[in-house]
């Protein structure tokens, strides 16, 4: 039997440091485009995801292994000012992703350009500490072997693991999803992996009969998602606001559901929980220093909803 867990929510995976570049709109091949300023942000899904639980109350920590390069420090300063705990960020010849996030006002959309050379996953050997600390694990698809390490262990110990999928073409998709308690993808990586646009399509096509949650997040079409054994797919509306800035909104949706399970909220409401703590994350400007509150959120939730538009 294992001691209280130490942490409402432990998240291994994926950090970065993002050099923003905004300009009015991504130019079309051979030609230049003015950028209008540049800016530097913190990001990665786990990364992103435990400085929003931190930033609606929630006690956590972010697993990884990070070098002395300039990149490593300002990650660690980063997430440390977001209240995330670092005591088990290891050290070794690594560092966090470094992206260069091209974001148009036009369209508010962005495109990244990232470089995960150096990144390296949280060993996978040391996954029991992890599993030991946490109310709620998030995983996502940097170093596989880790990710099923924790979620067998966690399995052990009834332990609900959240999972962040991103690269549909890395055949670690389909073990991590075997594993999970709670799926949350996009409806772009749904769409690659099952050949579908349709995102209830989507949701019975990743749902396995096993799971607590398997879920697609739409953005301003609102979430479906699949929820315990009852295969019906319920639909979460998207919240009324004005769309500022779109990155990070989904790490952050995996942040704030993750944050509800160790509350012990049920799947429902963690999803309509989290799709408001995206929707203030995505009505400012990018920046951990941005991130939702638990008021934030309390005050959207109390307005609401609006089905999404065709």
């Amino acid at each position: 039997m294992r001691n209280a867990p130490v942490f409402d929510v432990v998240g291994a995976g994926t950090m970065a440091v993002d050099d923003f570049l905004y300009v009015d709109q991504y130019p079309p091949s051979d030609h230049k485009v003015r950028i209008n300023r540049t800016a530097r942000h913190f990001g990665g899904q786990v990364a992103t995801a435990m400085a929003a639980a931190a930033s609606l109350g929630a006690r956590c920590a972010c697993a990884g292994v990070l070098g002395r390069d300039e990149f490593s420090c300002a990650m660690r300063d980063g997430l440390a000012a977001a209240g995330v705990d670092l005591r088990f960020m290891r050290e070794g010849n690594a560092a966090p992703i470094h992206s260069v996030v091209i974001a148009e006002s036009t369209c508010k959309t962005r495109t990244i350009f990232y470089d995960l050379h150096r990144a390296v996953a949280f060993p996978a050997c040391d996954a029991a500490d992890l599993v030991n600390a946490a109310r709620v694990l998030l995983i996502d698809q940097l170093g596989p072997e880790t990710g099923l390490e924790i979620a067998r262990l966690a399995k052990q110990s009834g332990i609900r693991v959240v999972l962040d999928l991103e690269w549909p073409d890395d055949d670690s998709a389909y073990a991590l999803l075997a594993v999970a308690t709670d799926v949350l993808v996009s409806h772009s990586f749904g769409s690659v992996l099952t050949g579908s646009d349709d995102p209830q399509h989507i949701v019975k096509s990743l749902y396995d009969g096993n799971r607590h949650c398997t879920a697609v997040t739409g953005g301003a079409h609102g979430c479906y998602a699949i929820v315990g054994s009852d295969p019906r797919v319920i639909h979460v509306p998207s919240f009324p606001v004005e769309v500022v800035e779109t990155t990070g909104c989904g790490d952050v949706f995996h942040g704030a559901y993750a944050a509800c399970l160790a509350r012990g909220f049920d799947c429902a409401a963690a999803l309509e929980f989290a799709a408001a703590a995206a929707a203030v994350y995505a009505s400012r400007s990018t920046g951990w220093e941005r991130l939702p509150t638990r008021e934030d959120v309390d005050q959207l939730l109390a307005r609401p909803l609006v089905p999404a538009s065709n």
